[in-house]
């Protein structure tokens, strides 16, 4: 008997190690690919200082293009392909080598017809077009879903994070006046290159990579109709997040996209923090799965709450500290885009509460009901887009993301009420933290301003 007691205790042992160590891994990466964000925010920061508004939104412009066209190209395959393979490690041959044969060839496909139509309609500058389109290329050949399906993360992340630190200082050199767009756009996309050169050397080296014997296209069919529905949240989140920046450029000029589109990449980057808190919870609301109801609602009221305790102040910070901080990062050029930033950050605090509150349908099988949600609130965005940036300009789109992410919160609230999913009070579970938070950003603001 004690022999069995020491085996069960060695075999515990082991489990909790083995768990232990992944956890920590998974933390890791997260914080890495939380400084990457950073890190490419502070390039985009520092261009945006040197370029100016007009510039930098056409800039951005060419790649929430690029964007669509590498989705169009790649047909959400790359998450369903990373599904399968953490599941049989056997068919990562056959699935890197599925998703490069679809998306290569559609890239080309899209990226030859994106010229022409540009080269027509002259819509975005065709020395800057030919440049940013490359993007696409890179996207489409990007093989980080592969190597973290075979649990080669590190190399990933770690690679990721040197080369967009390597890029704000390169921008920090090299871009200092407007001419210099071609530079920075240059620069940003021979990072993104360079990332899939590394990915694909370490590949290789690893013996990894592909080793087919017998290259076929069988199963491509299967692994498009499964990626479909994957693909169509994608289109969901990409209308979403980019079609106030095409509206607001129809309505108005590029200024005004680049003072709207800097507001936003800092409302982005702020969100840093949520994302890499939830690579690291998701796991966890994962395991209690179809499990009981309290260990359902023990985990989803702490994941909440965590994101609830750093979303609210930075919401706060930047809804009475806008002008300041604004002007800091982007200087005199961007001055009256605080205003945007500043309703932004209330944006900001409702992503935190959304993905607390949504990402655990994903977690639990929901995944039908969160596409449904996610492409209502893309339709809605659109429609408000439409209706009140006409009239409000700038403050329109930002009203109507605001109105967006109020829907899918009542949204998500509706189906977890329905479906009966782990409910908690969620006064209790966010009141403290905001109201907090909200409090002493006030009371700062007012001694900040009686210092100054």
């Amino acid at each position: 008997m004690r022999n069995i007691a020491a085996l069960n205790k060695l075999g515990y042992q082991r489990v909790v190690e083995k768990y232990r160590y992944a956890g920590s891994r998974t933390f890791y990466a997260a914080i890495c690919g939380m400084l990457s964000a950073v890190a490419t925010y502070f390039s985009g920061a520092i261009a945006a200082r040197a370029l100016g508004p007009a510039a930098i939104g056409e800039f951005y412009l060419a790649v929430q293009i690029v964007s669509y066209l590498t989705l169009a190209a790649g047909l959400g395959l790359t998450e369903i392909a990373q599904r399968e393979v953490a599941r049989n490690p056997q068919l990562k041959n056959r699935f890197l080598w599925l998703v490069i044969s679809i998306q290569l060839p559609l890239s080309v496909l899209f990226v030859f017809f994106s010229i022409t139509v540009n080269t027509v309609t002259g819509y975005i500058d065709n020395k800057l077009w030919y440049i940013i389109v490359g993007l696409a290329f890179a996207n489409c050949a990007n093989i980080s879903w592969f190597l973290q399906a075979v649990k080669h993360t590190t190399f990933v992340f770690v690679s990721t994070l040197f080369l967009d630190v390597a890029l704000v200082f390169t921008c920090s050199f090299f871009v200092r006046a407007p001419g210099d767009i071609y530079m920075y756009a240059l620069l940003y996309v021979s990072v993104q290159v360079l990332k899939v050169c590394f990915l694909i050397i370490y590949t290789v080296l690893c013996g990894i990579g592909i080793q087919i014997r017998k290259l076929s296209l069988r199963g491509s069919g299967a692994l498009i109709v499964a990626a479909a529905p994957n693909a169509l949240s994608y289109v969901s989140i990409l209308i979403y997040y980019n079609s106030d920046a095409f509206v607001i450029n129809y309505y108005f000029d590029e200024a005004t996209v680049g003072k709207y589109t800097a507001a936003y990449a800092l409302m982005l980057m702020l969100t840093a923090p949520c994302f890499a808190i939830l690579k690291v919870h998701f796991g966890l609301l994962s395991e209690v799965a179809r499990s009981s109801d309290a260990m359902m609602k023990e985990r989803s009221r702490a994941f909440l709450r965590i994101l609830s305790f750093i979303g609210a102040p930075l919401a706060a910070l930047g809804v009475f500290f806008a002008q300041t901080v604004f002007a800091a990062v982007y200087g005199e050029k961007f001055s009256d885009g605080w205003v945007y930033f500043q309703y932004l950050s209330l944006n900001l605090l409702l992503i935190y509460i959304n993905v607390g509150y949504a990402k655990p349908l994903i977690a639990w099988g929901f995944q039908r009901a969160h596409m449904l949600i996610t492409l209502s609130s893309a339709v809605l965005n659109v429609l408000l887009n439409f209706s009140l940036i006409p009239h409000f300009g700038a403050l329109g789109a930002v009203h109507a993301t605001i109105i967006s992410e109020l829907f899918v919160f009542f949204a998500v609230w509706g189906v977890r009420t329905y479906y009966d999913l782990a409910r908690f009070s969620l006064v209790r579970a966010i009141a403290f933290p905001i109201s907090c938070s909200f409090l002493f950003a006030y009371i700062g603001k007012i001694i900040f301003d009686h210092g100054g």
